[in-house]
């Protein structure tokens, strides 16, 4: 195989990469994902590394309402409170 034989695979490869490139980004936008400047931020600065496009991608298509079990959440936030605490009755 010539360098010219490998040519236009080598085009048709990158038309198909950037299609695929910003997809992470396009979904996010296109749902209205609360974090999709921060998605948009990821995909661009680690999008050309497959781990960083995957998770760009994952997190694109997760949504909040989703049940998470609390494990995954981490400790539960505590609400400060404003004066003095509620006394039983």
């Amino acid at each position: 195989m010539g360098g010219f034989e490998i040519f236009p695979w080598a085009v048709a490869a990158a038309a198909v990469a950037a299609m695929v490139y910003p997809l992470p980004g396009w979904i996010a936008f296109r749902g209205s994902h609360e974090k999709r400047g921060a998605i948009l931020a990821l995909n661009l600065l680690l999008g050309w590394t497959l781990f960083g496009w995957v998770a760009a991608l994952a997190w694109a298509t997760a949504r909040p309402d989703r049940n998470v079990p609390e494990f995954l959440l981490g400790p539960a936030r505590v609400e400060p409170t404003l004066g003095h605490p509620a006394q039983s009755h």
